[in-house]
């Protein structure tokens, strides 16, 4: 698993918890080091934050899948516990 949050505290948290689970995971805290981290890791899913300074996890999913190779990877988004911003409120 490949978790992308550019909160080091959340990151490492979700690393130790799917590690305990077994699974093998890959954490990034900048988004700008998606390509690179998916060149050196080829995750089976990817975890990614929604809302990070400068884009979202939307944004960052959409450069993801023009990767041929990333192109069916299953994507699971996640707000953790931070404001919404207000473009997003009803």
């Amino acid at each position: 698993m490949l978790v992308l949050d550019d909160s080091r505290a959340q990151a490492k948290f979700m690393e130790t918890v799917l590690k305990k689970a077994g699974m093998n995971a890959h954490i990034i805290t900048d988004p700008m080091e998606i390509i690179h981290a998916l060149e050196s890791f080829s995750p089976e899913i990817i975890i990614l934050d929604m809302y990070m300074p400068g884009c979202t996890g939307m944004e960052i999913a959409r450069v993801i899948r023009q990767q041929d190779r990333f192109h069916s990877v299953p994507i699971i988004y996640y707000p953790p516990k931070k404001t919404f911003p207000n473009s997003c409120m009803p």
